[in-house]
């Protein structure tokens, strides 16, 4: 995420970091890797001593000289510079041109790494505009026809405001980092998220990898809790998903879903594992039930004042909700939404968890208007929904999450391989975007670059997010 601070306010962090504020740079076309740091004093170039230093942190490449010069550019293009550097050998002197012709004052040592420190009086370039704006220390390979098209530099970004005359520092973004979990299926890929979890958790939920309703609601009791979920077949428990097991040592296993999800066959294999635990199931005669039941366990009585209301008839929107919903302390409840109002025993949840806050995720077409009323009556209601899935998952995020160090990234076209993420990326304070399986759309990258996001995680093989979602292409 780019930060943008004012000078004023980058001087006392200066004074901290003992002689100015470092701001690295990436390299693209002559540009070279290196940080420019300055020095501010304060932020209006009209001060007498705008900038008390200048210095570089690389040494000239080799073949090229430490006479150099720092130049200004906006969109591209040379506007001016500020001062050329002096070798060592070279005489210091002032007097040379500043933005508006007047002279530069010079205080300036070079040292063998040819960092230099200069001490700078800078007046506005005549008819220089609002907006950003580079500097650019150059590395000349010639004394004498230094090339400001093929000679390295290092770059610093900035910004201006004409109207107050203030400058600004805009900080680079750190580089982002994608990893990817996938396992062989889905069994696999949740277990390969579980295995996130350190050794002793108090419980593992255990979902049917067959459906998404039971899951999704597990996810995000699991994120409140910080526990894992895992995915089994409805009659077979997959060897991985044992092994995992048996690495976790939960104190509990809790399975959600009735036996016509999770049968009784699954509950003894569980309940034989050779470690001490014991073993549950929240089980409704249908999914909202089951989620009620699930947030009834995780959330005792007047302990929340928060919940998404979900649809149950489809997952994109529960699952960007399940993490969302951490943030906040609150469970989710699905329910059906394209009813007209919503059933007694909801309503009867929502008022025993001590609710007073309620998001809607999702358009009215997923949960419907008469919901919305209904709910509005009783408490403080408001809806996150987008034109589609992609930018309702956005919304929500946005809602939820002011900043973040990691985002997961899961498919917006199947369930499986996200199912168990929204439990870890809950537990990480992490939002969950579902995006499409070859690209990123645009409305996401804007919300991890400004949540500050360094690492992102996929969730799912190839076949459900390609290469292209890797390198982080946005959709067009």
């Amino acid at each position: 995420m780019k930060t943008i601070k004012s000078i004023a306010a980058l001087a006392i962090a200066g004074a901290v970091m003992a002689g100015g504020l470092a701001v690295a740079q990436s390299a693209s076309a002559a540009e070279i890797p290196g940080t420019i740091t300055v020095t501010p004093t304060s932020g209006n170039v009209s001060d007498s001593n705008f900038l008390t230093g200048i210095a570089v942190s690389v040494g000239a490449p080799e073949g090229y000289r430490a006479l150099s010069g720092t130049f200004v550019y906006q969109g591209g293009t040379e506007i001016g510079a500020i001062a050329q550097a002096r070798r060592p050998s070279m005489a210091i002197t002032a007097g040379a041109n500043g933005f508006d012709g007047n002279a530069i004052n010079l205080n300036r040592s070079i040292i063998p790494t040819n960092t230099y420190v200069s001490n700078k009086q800078l007046n506005a370039l005549s008819g220089l505009q609002s907006g950003a704006f580079e500097l650019r220390y150059y590395f000349f390979a010639s004394d004498a026809q230094p090339n400001r098209a093929t000679d390295p530099f290092v770059s610093l970004d900035m910004t201006y405001d004409a109207s107050s005359g203030a400058w600004s520092v805009v900080t680079a973004p750190e580089p982002i980092t994608v990893e990817r979990i996938a396992g062989a299926n889905r069994y696999d890929t949740a277990v390969g998220v579980a295995q996130g979890f350190a050794p002793g958790v108090d419980r593992v939920y255990i979902a049917t990898g067959e459906g998404y309703a039971d899951a999704l609601s597990a996810s995000a009791a699991a994120a409140h809790l910080g526990v894992p979920v895992l995915l089994t077949r409805a009659g077979e428990v997959p060897a991985s998903v044992v092994a995992e097991l048996n690495r976790l040592h939960p104190a509990k296993i809790v399975i959600v879903g009735s036996t016509a999800s999770v049968t009784a066959g699954v509950e003894t294999t569980l309940k034989n594992l050779s470690f001490t635990h014991t073993v549950s199931r929240l089980g409704g005669v249908n999914r909202y039930d089951t989620s009620r039941k699930i947030a009834a366990d995780a959330f005792t009585a007047g302990s929340t004042d928060f919940a998404y209301v979900v649809t149950g008839l489809n997952f994109p929107d529960a699952l960007a909700a399940s993490p969302a919903a951490a943030q906040f302390g609150g469970p989710v409840v699905l329910v059906r939404g394209t009813d007209a109002s919503l059933d007694t025993a909801t309503m009867s949840a929502l008022s025993t968890l001590g609710i007073d806050k309620v998001t809607l995720a999702g358009t009215s077409t997923a949960v419907s208007a008469g919901i919305e009323a209904q709910l509005d009556a009783l408490y403080d209601v408001q809806r996150n929904a987008g034109v589609n899935r992609y930018e309702t998952g956005v919304l929500i995020n946005n809602d939820a999450f002011t900043e973040a160090d990691t985002a997961y990234l899961a498919t917006g076209i199947n369930f499986p391989d996200a199912l168990a993420g929204g439990a870890r990326a809950g537990v990480e304070n992490a939002p969950l975007f579902t995006v499409r399986t070859n690209c990123v759309p645009a409305s996401v990258l804007a919300s991890i670059e400004a949540l500050g996001v360094t690492k992102v995680v996929l969730l799912g093989g190839v076949p459900s997010l390609d290469a292209n979602v890797a390198a982080l292409t946005p959709c067009v």
